[in-house]
């Protein structure tokens, strides 16, 4: 994989030890995944890899700091209760950085992004199949630079 400064590419979406170790051998630097078990876990540990497991429940997320994680994917986002839900789990998992993804528009991505323990949100909104379906860059640069511009400067 080429490397570009400033940029990490991950793999999305693993939900196998197999596809992480296929994924971190294609060169991904971080691991997303719509859920956690304990064979991820142990396969992000061994592979030395950041790995942002799905969690939705306050069992899940216990779970995942209780495998050394302080960093997870809370997902489904919006069917799960959405930014009300990430701001009520906050407020106990306070040490926790929550990466919102599933439902999430262009509309409701700001009440996310509000939340200091949101790190980043993510969903297909932000970069639609059609145009990248039909290799229309332009327009992909376009909605990547409105996505940036709706995130600002959250450093």
């Amino acid at each position: 994989m080429a490397q570009q400064p400033g940029i990490l590419v991950g793999a999305g979406t693993v939900r196998t030890p197999a596809q992480m170790e296929s994924a971190v051998r294609a060169g991904a630097s971080f691991i997303v995944s719509p859920c956690l078990t304990g064979d991820l876990a142990a396969a992000a540990a061994d592979l030395d890899v950041p790995f942002l497991p799905g969690v939705a429940t306050p069992s899940e997320i216990q779970r995942a700091c209780d495998l050394g994680m302080s960093t997870v994917k809370f997902f489904p986002a919006e069917s799960s209760g959405g930014a009300t839900a990430v701001r009520a789990l906050a407020q106990p998992f306070h040490d926790v950085t929550f990466v919102p993804t599933g439902g999430i528009t262009a509309d409701s991505a700001p009440s996310y992004l509000a939340i200091p323990q949101v790190a980043a949100v993510g969903g297909g909104w932000m970069v639609p199949t059609p145009p990248r379906q039909a290799h229309d860059w332009d327009a992909v640069t376009q909605a990547i630079s409105e996505v940036a511009a709706l995130v600002g400067d959250r450093t």
